[in-house]
C-alpha cells in the first residue's frame, strides 16, 4: 500500500500550485495521473485530499478507472476542529481562511462514520469494501 498525501504532495511536487480553481483541477488531475502511474506495482493506493468539485472527482474517476474509490470520512464540525492539528478549521472561523472547504460528495463509494465507529472498524469496512 501507498499513500498519496495531498498536502505532502502538493509541498513537494506540486509547489506552483495554489488553491485557485484552475490550481485545485490540475492538482486533483496530476495527483490521479500519478496514482495511475503507480497502480501496477502496488496493492493499494490510498489518495487522502480535500476534493470539493464534483466535476474534478469525475474527472479523477475517469482517469484511473474502475479501481477509483470515493471515500467519504464523515465526521461532524466540532469533532474536525477537535481533531484539527493545523488549526486550519480555527483559522477559517475567524475569517483567515475564506472559502474554505470539505464539503460531503454526493454519492461516495463508501461512507466511514468515525463518531460512530472506533478506527479499527472503519479501518475493516474499508479493507472489505476493497476487497469486493
Amino acid at each position: 500500500m501507498e499513500i498519496l498525501d495531498g498536502d505532502v504532495i502538493r509541498n513537494t511536487l506540486h509547489q506552483k500550485l495554489g488553491f485557485s480553481r484552475e490550481d485545485i483541477r490540475t492538482n486533483n488531475r496530476l495527483i490521479a495521473e500519478l496514482a495511475v502511474k503507480k497502480r501496477g506495482s502496488i496493492d493499494f493506493i490510498l489518495v487522502p485530499i480535500i476534493s470539493p468539485y464534483r466535476e474534478d472527482r469525475r474527472m479523477a474517476r475517469n482517469i484511473v478507472g474502475k479501481s477509483f474509490m470515493e471515500l467519504f470520512v464523515n465526521c461532524p464540525l466540532e469533532e474536525c476542529i477537535r481533531k484539527d492539528v493545523k488549526g486550519l478549521y480555527q483559522k477559517a472561523l475567524r475569517g483567515e481562511i475564506p472559502n474554505f472547504i470539505g464539503i460531503a460528495p454526493e454519492k461516495p463509494d463508501l461512507t466511514i462514520n468515525t463518531l460512530e465507529e472506533p478506527v479499527s472498524e472503519c479501518v475493516k469496512t474499508i479493507m472489505r469494501h476493497l476487497s469486493n
